[in-house]
């Protein structure tokens, strides 16, 4: 005797079978709990539906009723005319179930019809599992009795059990139990004659399942468990061919002309196919067939017609060919695969029918996590719900394949691939990983390594949302935005553009020409090559780069303690705010520490480092680098900076403090010594004290391994009036000055002239003289002072008296160059300010006396057209050289070949 349960159970899930194929004819009930139809019973060959009711905390959840044992139970509803199919003279009844506790010490019931205390006369029919873990049949009609039971600890707490019980007319009765997690089975024929299950009298009784029913509406004997399914057939022996195609529980593949052990075959029409157990490949060929994968990771294929493909437990593919399609995942991650399409398709898992290409008219009804889309412009969106067993990796799982595809994840934890071409990929909340394109070929090209013959087929647009997020760009020009939290991008081949928003990120600039910005949070950045790749890949542009172009990134901290490595070539870095630690790596880099303490280590080759505020360190590395140190953010305190200029390669760093005295800084005390380097590399190490007359701030820089030193020009310079000193740059045309000949003066007139870099360049006998402390003997000046070349100093001691018969003489400082601390200085550009008064004056700047300006040829040629023009209407005399007279030196002027003697 075979019956069509042993035919289509033989899996250890909690999965129903499918009751819907040839064997039909004989279910007249069926409750399988499913979840679109939790409480109706789908046996139809009878005609009627004998829905039920659930009572207490029953329901149902995972495809199964669930019962805590604790006065739930689930009935059928019945009255006479429904009940008449189940009087059944012969029959069969199954049921598949699994305890989680039991309760108390007397049996508890699955399955029940009839009133116990009415047993002996009006009979008595149920299904109860005992303490000891027996499964017991007590079967009661009218003077016949039958009670079949297993051994005990025949099944326990958790296991998967199915029961099967028989009887008919000839006395032919069967009761087999199978543990479906032991693989134990129990089987026993016996005498059923005189048995039925016409049960009740007049009452009307039904099946209960979960409870007994002891007394009209008085149930005990409580199940806590679930119950898959319960069926009840009005014939007691079915036919081994049963039309439906079962594979083994090994895993299989199974085609067309496929056959099993009763004889069905896999043909071009409708066929019910069963893969069972195991990694099973089954194609349903032609027709509208039906295929149950079961356990295991299967792949499942209709071919022609519409067809019904049932994933079951396991990470399954469903492939879409043509017709419209029902899918139906269960457990495990899977997808419908439609690579196969000659269209786009448009996949919304939120929706259940799908359209576009092999999609058109598709169904899902629940389960399906992923889509492989097709060659073409697929727009494939997640659901935050899918994915939801804990067997599924990700929430939503896409793949796109070829074509410009838009993909959303949604929310949850998605891996979404968009392929080749421009794909727009928005991951929403949750930990996604998103990847852009395939690994192509560079744009630029490297070596032997060929270019990108296609540079415009993969530039896609990443969104991260909101979640740790991984995203790599792949090849071509990509935009990647992390969001929020902590994400890992990774921009692949060529120029790409990447955002890392809000939150500790991890980027990878990767090759090319990248611009980056990490946003808020403690960001780690590389604008080249992950750091897993070997360093020798970095190869500096003096020291045959195959490739000096395609590296050249931008990168913006931001907000927030960054480390930023730059890597390879030329790279513009901006730390932003926060503690930043910067590495420029190798080539000419250009770095802004910006606001914070920031650690910055130029590297190799000639770099250039703006210090942004705070007590920075700054380390040029190798090669000939600039310094810059600026306090653009300090508003008071005390400010220290490190500078060292490094000494490997082709070393001359400089130290440019023209930004930072040009703000109001003045150098108040510089004390500096040699580096120990010999050659052309000797530079000095000393210390730069400097105070903010402004606000009164004070910083400190202290320097090590530094060639050249230039600090800002003639703003700065301290003037001595009546009512103090005061930066040259403040004084206004009215204000009263100290002279040293005249007491004290109106200022007549101010003119400034600025140089660029240029400008300077070209006439390198412009460039300004540093006059330092002390360096004019006496402690004067008493702080480092910058000149213009002809502004001539007041000198004033007993050699030029013997010399020149003048104690008091004016030497241009470019004539003192020969005195220890006066020096002509590089810049980057100068302003010089001019001061002039009623007649030719000697003023005291910076504590020393000075001339001020002395209109004559040469100097009214340097001051430009506008401000001659404006001298001019100040003064009508000196147009004219012979009526300059008052403007006549206020001392004997030294010339060059005098003032070497004075030097001397």
């Amino acid at each position: 005797m075979t019956h069509w349960w042993k035919c289509h159970g033989g899996t250890t899930t909690t999965d129903d079978p499918d009751f819907n194929d040839s064997l039909a004819e004989n279910l007249i009930g069926l409750w399988e709990f499913s979840s679109g139809a939790s409480n109706e019973d789908t046996g139809l060959s009878d005609g009627i539906a004998q829905n039920g009711h659930f009572h207490g905390n029953a329901h149902v959840d995972d495809g199964a009723l669930q019962l805590d044992g604790k006065g739930d139970y689930f009935d059928v509803s019945t009255n006479a005319t429904t009940d008449a199919p189940f009087d059944l003279s012969e029959g069969t009844i199954q049921v598949q179930f699994t305890q989680d506790c039991h309760v108390g010490s007397s049996p508890d019931t699955i399955v029940n019809r009839g009133e116990y205390c009415d047993r002996n006369s009006e009979g008595y029919f149920n299904i109860e599992v005992t303490k000891d873990g027996s499964v017991v049949v007590n079967h009661i009609s009218d003077s016949d009795s039958v009670q079949l039971s297993t051994d005990e600890d025949f099944f326990s707490e958790g296991d998967e059990v199915r029961v099967s019980y028989s009887w008919d007319e000839d006395g032919e009765g069967s009761f087999i139990v199978e543990n479906l997690s032991t693989g134990d089975t129990f089987e026993e024929t016996f005498d059923s004659a005189g048995l039925n299950m016409d049960i009740g009298d007049n009452d009307d009784e039904s099946f209960t399942f979960g409870a007994r029913e002891y007394n009209d509406g008085s149930y005990d004997r409580f199940f806590d468990g679930e119950i898959a399914y319960v069926a009840v057939f009005d014939d007691p022996e079915l036919d081994a061919s049963d039309g439906v195609v079962d594979g083994t529980d090994d895993g299989e593949d199974m085609m067309l002309g496929y056959t099993d052990a009763d004889g069905d075959q896999i043909t071009n029409g409708d066929d019910v196919i069963y893969g069972n157990d195991g990694d099973d490949t089954i194609d349903g060929a032609g027709g509208d067939d039906t295929i149950y994968g079961g356990a295991g990771d299967d792949t499942l294929q209709g071919s022609g017609g519409s067809n019904t493909l049932s994933g079951g437990e396991g990470d399954d593919t469903f492939i879409g060919g043509e017709g419209a399609d029902t899918f139906e995942g269960g457990a495990g991650q899977d997808n419908i695969d439609y690579s196969a399409s000659d269209a786009a398709v448009n996949v919304d898992l939120s929706i259940s029918t799908l359209s576009g290409g092999d999609a058109e008219n598709d169904t899902i009804t629940g389960g399906i996590d992923g889509v492989i889309g097709s060659e073409y412009d697929d727009t494939l969106t997640g659901f935050d719900h899918e994915g939801t067993s804990a067997s599924d990796t990700y929430t939503n799982e896409f793949f796109g394949m070829g074509g410009d595809d838009t993909i959303s994840g949604a929310g949850g934890d998605d891996y979404l691939d968009g392929g080749d071409g421009n794909d727009t990929i928005n991951g929403g909340d949750g930990d996604d990983v998103i990847i852009g394109g395939q690994t192509g070929l560079p744009d630029r090209g490297y070596g032997s390594t060929g270019v990108d013959s296609d540079p415009d087929n993969d530039k896609d647009t990443l969104y991260g949302g909101a979640g740790d997020d991984t995203i790599y760009g792949g090849d071509d020009n990509d935009y990647i935005d992390g969001g929020a939290d902590d994400d890992y991008l990774d921009g692949g081949l060529d120029d790409d553009t990447i955002l890392g928003g809000s939150g500790d990120d991890t980027i990878i600039g990767g090759e090319g020409s990248d611009t980056i910005e990490g946003g808020d949070g403690n960001d780690t950045i590389y604008g080249g090559l992950d750091p897993a790749y070997p360093d020798s890949l970095n190869i500096p542009d003096d020291e045959g780069d195959l490739e000096p172009e395609n590296g050249k990134d931008v990168i913006y901290g931001g907000a927030g303690n960054d480390t930023i490595y730059g890597q390879d070539d030329d790279d513009i870095i901006y730390g932003g705010d926060g503690n930043d630690t910067i590495y420029g790596g190798i080539d000419d880099d250009t770095i802004y520490a910006g606001a914070g303490t920031d650690h910055v280590d130029g590297g190799e080759d000639d770099d250039i480092i703006y210090g942004g505020g705070d007590n920075d360190v700054l380390s040029g590395g190798d090669d000939q680098d600039t310094i810059y140190v600026t306090f653009t953010d300090v508003t008071s305190g005390i400010y220290n900076t490190t500078v060292n200029g490094g000494n490997g390669g082709v070393d001359w760093d400089t130290l440019d403090l023209s930004e930072l005295l040009s703000d109001g800084w003045v150098i108040t005390s510089h004390v500096q010594n040699p580096d120990g380097d010999t050659g052309a590399a000797a530079g000095y190490n000393g210390q730069i004290i400097l105070e903010n007359a402004a606000d009164g701030t004070s910083a400190n820089i202290n320097y090590t391994n530094i060639e050249e030193i230039i600090p800002c020009f003639t703003p700065g310079t301290l003037i001595a009036t009546p009512k103090g000193e005061v930066p040259v740059e403040t004084l206004n045309v009215g204000d009263r000055v100290i002279t040293r000949d005249n007491g004290i003066q109106e200022i007549r007139w101010i003119g400034k002239k600025t140089l660029s870099g240029a400008d300077l360049a070209a006439r390198r006998e412009l460039m300004p003289v540093l006059i330092r402390q002390g360096a004019l003997g006496a402690g004067l000046p008493e702080r480092d002072m910058v000149v213009s070349p002809n502004h001539r100093m007041l000198v004033s001691n007993e050699k030029a008296a013997l010399l020149f018969e003048e104690h008091e003489v004016l030497v241009a400082a470019k004539h003192l160059t020969r005195m220890d601390g006066v020096d002509v200085v590089e810049a980057s550009d100068v302003t010089y300010i001019h001061v002039m008064f009623d007649r030719h004056e000697v003023v005291l700047s910076d504590g020393t006396w000075s001339e001020s300006f002395q209109p004559g040829d040469y100097t009214l040629s340097g001051i430009g057209d506008e401000a001659r023009e404006e001298l001019f209407a100040l003064f009508p005399e000196l147009e004219e050289v012979s009526t300059r007279g008052r403007f006549s030196a206020a001392r004997r002027v030294l010339r060059k070949h005098e003032a070497e003697l004075l030097v001397s």
